[in-house]
């Protein structure tokens, strides 16, 4: 090998060795979320990990904690703030969630995955993996786990709706409180 064989060579970037740069981002929509072993430190955790094994380089967080991702995306400040930083940085390349619910459960979950991408920065789940969205397999998997997402959220509302309609016919006549279907009685009162 010659010497200008080497020097060419260091000039040529490997694009299996470049550092990828991402945002990573955490979410919980109540305080309960340890309970389901969705807490923020277990994201946080499971994401660093992920990153870490693919040589990403994290470089900042963001976090929506005790935010719905189905309802208001307008209240998620932390998400708004992550997708304009990814958007507005070249270096920034991906996206990281524990799970493609933690990013969205909304409608607009496609629309706003594709403008992502046109900026060069893709979502990736470190629980569930990538799926290029104009692969084969991702054509598939992608808009089937957006609509998934959304899909639990509307039966889990529905659940709630009637669990508090429920709730609300089973309160106590004389107070009004509703307590019997799992709310905390009032002071004095025994369960």
């Amino acid at each position: 090998m010659k010497l200008n064989d080497l020097l060419s060579s260091n000039n040529k970037t490997d694009k299996s060795q470049a550092t990828e740069y991402a945002r990573a981002y955490v979410r919980v929509s109540h305080e309960r979320s340890a309970e389901k072993g969705i807490s923020p430190e277990t994201q946080r955790q499971r994401i660093e990990s992920y990153a870490r094994e693919r040589g990403y380089q994290i470089i900042e967080w963001y976090e929506d904690l005790g935010i719905s991702a189905f309802r208001d995306n307008s209240q998620r400040t932390s998400w708004l703030r992550m997708l304009q930083d990814a958007k507005s940085d070249p270096q920034t390349t991906v996206i990281i969630v524990w799970r493609y619910d933690r990013f969205s459960r909304g409608d607009d979950a496609q629309v706003i995955q594709r403008d992502l991408l046109r900026h060069g920065t893709r979502i990736e789940s470190a629980e569930e993996g990538y799926y290029d969205p104009d692969s084969e397999t991702g054509a598939i998997m992608m808009p089937l786990t957006w609509s998934l997402n959304r899909l639990f959220s509307i039966k889990h509302r529905n659940v709630v709706i009637t669990n508090m309609i429920t709730n609300f016919e089973q309160r106590d006549k004389e107070t009004g409180w509703a307590y019997k279907n799992g709310g905390w009685p009032l002071f004095g009162y025994k369960k």
